[in-house]
């Protein structure tokens, strides 16, 4: 048996430093995650602090070093090709992916009924907030809207039907309802009309106390406009490409497979693209972040597009490539999941 080779000391230290700073984001990733349960100014701010950690670090650890690498990994900074290679990629991965995705709920989950999908009334409506105390949360919830009093005295919910007919001003839909602490209202009747919340002995609530979504988002005026529309996929996909895709990639297939590839050089070709262990390593160090966000074993599976992110990285010659098509996916998702669950 022939003795296996020691590593060369490039190996080592591009090993060494990629395994360090994912785990360095790692960290600050988890932290963030379970500060967002605790704190609102984390679960409102907790997104962008980990953004900065994927794209402060890589400039972070070049510095003062003589290696001439691109920490960003945005090539000679073309964006038409590596836009153009990753919009042909989502065209023909994601409806494959969402073909999938219908056919495990109706065979696997059983779950044929569409929530909301693209009519919404916006990213800071969507999701339960963790902890529904010290404010009325307003969350969508299928096809209305969701009511929690998370203070410790009732409100008024009040309708504005002022503009409507006697007949429709007298109904059901357009009268006040009272919500003691801690009950919780659907709201379907009035959905597609304004609403304003007061306090129940005719005071309105202070700034910050009627608040929306997971990321409990200060309802202004407390004037709930209830009217949804599709024009709030415009700002997830900005979402996504600025505060998610845009520094992930930078960080795995920008700098950390730049350093591996170095190190690692690739043997093969896929699909016309230079592909080895280094594309593997960063996928799989990608899974693992992921992992130390939500500690569920189906986080690795990112691992699978994680692959792909990593050849589009090389087919596009810039990290532009996987993050425009790593975007589509996220919103993609975001769609589907709310369509079937």
């Amino acid at each position: 048996m022939k003795p296996r080779r020691p590593l060369a000391p490039i190996t080592r230290r591009a090993l060494a430093s990629t395994a360090t700073a994912t785990l360095v984001v790692g960290v600050v990733v988890a932290a963030v995650e379970w500060g967002a349960g605790a704190s609102d100014l984390v679960a409102s701010y907790g997104g962008a602090l980990v953004a900065l950690a994927f794209l402060g670090l890589p400039l972070l650890w070049t510095r003062g070093t003589p290696e001439r690498l691109d920490p960003h990994g945005l090539g000679d900074g073309a964006i038409l090709r590596p836009v153009a290679v990753a919009l042909v990629a989502s065209l023909v991965v994601l409806p494959v992916f969402a073909l999938a995705f219908h056919l495990d709920a109706w065979l696997v989950r059983d779950r044929l009924s569409p929530g909301p999908a693209l009519h919404s009334r916006g990213v800071a409506w969507q999701d339960r907030p963790d902890r529904v105390v010290g404010a009325v949360v307003v969350y969508e919830e299928a096809a209305g809207l969701v009511v929690e009093n998370g203070l410790d005295r009732t409100v008024r919910l009040s309708p504005q039907c002022a503009d409507q007919g006697a007949d429709e001003i007298a109904s059901a839909a357009c009268r006040d309802s009272l919500l003691p602490p801690g009950a919780r209202l659907i709201v379907r009747a009035m959905a597609h009309r304004p609403m304003l919340v007061f306090a129940a002995d005719g005071t309105d609530l202070a700034a910050g106390e009627v608040v929306s979504g997971r990321e409990r988002t200060a309802v202004e005026g407390h004037r709930v406009d209830a009217d949804p529309s599709a024009w709030w996929l415009i700002w997830l996909l900005a979402q996504q490409l600025v505060v998610v895709a845009i520094p992930e990639e930078i960080f795995f297939r920008g700098w950390l497979l730049a350093r591996l590839k170095r190190a690692l050089p690739p043997t093969r070709e896929v699909f016309g693209v230079s592909f080895g262990i280094a594309h593997v390593l960063s996928a799989a160090l990608f899974a693992l972040i992921h992992l130390a966000a939500v500690q569920s074993p189906y986080r690795l599976l990112v691992f699978f597009p994680g692959l792909l992110f990593g050849w589009l990285r090389e087919r596009g010659g810039s990290t532009i490539s996987p993050a425009v098509h790593h975007a589509l996916a996220n919103v993609l998702m975001h769609v589907l999941q709310r369509s079937y669950f």
